[in-house]
């Protein structure tokens, strides 16, 4: 019920019961006095004349004190209908003025009271987006200050140390000057993958970079994937295959672009730490009730268990030989910002010696 409602409701309420007391104080005087069994009534006397006044009296002095008590009544119920939400309000209001926006405003009262409480939640709401979104761009930027200084000063000082060998002659030989040079390029080359990965990842953590869906043939776009790496693997002596255990065709919402960055960037991490003579990768397509299960597995060198939880995280490497690898750090955490981005789920399993499983479970179509 609105106010104007309830105002109307409590107006009309308060007019017509003193109405109504009166009306019962007439009956009762009626019935003691014996009145409303009689056919005549005359006040011929004094004694008449003074009991009338009397009556006239006692319904009038009912009639306001009954109008008084309804009226307050009412007042009481229709201010604390009000009071009640609107302090509330306040409280929160207040606490949100001192920054505390954990405060939930919940909507009571008649229809305007619930409708300021709601507009006054969904500014809250917004405030509290919009400082989990600063907080989040203040830890970006320092997480790219810190890298840049970090990440770059190696391959910074090695074009650094190669630059001065040139200058002072140690490269004394057109060879080692174009040894030093190509080294340089190469440096300079992991420099600026090292930028790209950073600012990717850090538009992909605040939802900068829209997804451009598309209802995908799963085994028709992994497929694609193995033609298009197979040569390049080739060159480090591993093979690459596709297992489908599929029993028909699935389709799934993709941004084909994104997720072959993700499948770019699991081998790339496959083919780094492979350390047999004979390199194997089998993608395998299988499928639960709800979703399409992909399995990137490698016979490489595996991953410590206690670590491998951590390898989704930004410039983690597990182990020493995992940090001298020429890399940004940041593929498996843009792979994993990626597949979130489709409502997926992505984790790695170790075999130990026998090498890792990269597993990713996206929600299949009907």
């Amino acid at each position: 019920m609105n106010i104007k409602k309830r105002l109307f409701t409590y107006n009309t309420i308060t007019i017509i019961f003193p109405f109504i007391f009166v009306a019962l104080t007439i009956f009762i005087f009626m019935i003691l006095n014996s009145k409303f069994f009689s056919t005549s009534i005359t006040y011929d006397s004094l004694e008449n004349l003074s009991s009338l006044k009397t009556e006239i009296i006692v319904i009038a002095i009912v009639f306001f004190i009954s109008f008084i008590v309804i009226n307050l009544f009412m007042s009481y119920l229709f201010s604390k209908r009000i009071l009640e939400p609107i302090a509330h309000l306040k409280r929160a209001t207040t606490e949100i003025s001192r920054g505390d926006l954990s405060l939930e405003i919940t909507e009571s009262g008649d229809e305007e009271i619930k409708e300021l409480c709601a507009d006054f939640e969904k500014m809250r709401i917004q405030l509290k987006d919009s400082v989990r979104l600063k907080i989040k761009y203040d830890d970006n930027r320092k997480m790219l200050i810190s890298s840049i200084s970090h990440d770059l000063r190696t391959p910074i000082t090695s074009i650094k140390g190669y630059v001065e060998g040139i200058l002072d002659g140690v490269a004394n030989t057109p060879e080692k000057v174009e040894l030093y040079l190509k080294t340089i390029y190469s440096k300079a080359e992991l420099i600026d993958v090292m930028i790209d990965d950073l600012l990717l990842y850090s538009k992909l953590d605040l939802n900068q970079i829209p997804f451009n869906y598309e209802k995908t043939d799963i085994v028709n776009f992994f497929e694609y994937c193995v033609m298009e790496s197979t040569f390049e693997l080739q060159k480090f002596n591993i093979e690459i295959a596709l297992k489908n255990d599929l029993k028909k065709a699935k389709y799934v919402m993709l941004d084909r672009e994104r997720m072959r960055r993700v499948i770019i960037n699991i081998l790339d991490n496959s083919r780094k730490y492979m350390n047999k003579e004979q390199g194997k990768i089998t993608i395998i397509l299988r499928e639960t009730n709800s979703s399409v299960i992909i399995e990137i597995r490698d016979n490489g060198s595996g991953i410590d268990r206690n670590h491998i939880n951590r390898i989704f995280d930004r410039f983690y490497r597990g182990d020493l030989a995992r940090t001298e690898t020429k890399g940004s750090g940041l593929g498996l955490a843009i792979s994993k910002q990626i597949v979130e981005g489709h409502k997926g789920k992505i984790w790695a399993v170790s075999h130990d010696d026998l090498g890792t499983s990269i597993i990713i479970s996206l929600a299949k179509l009907v």
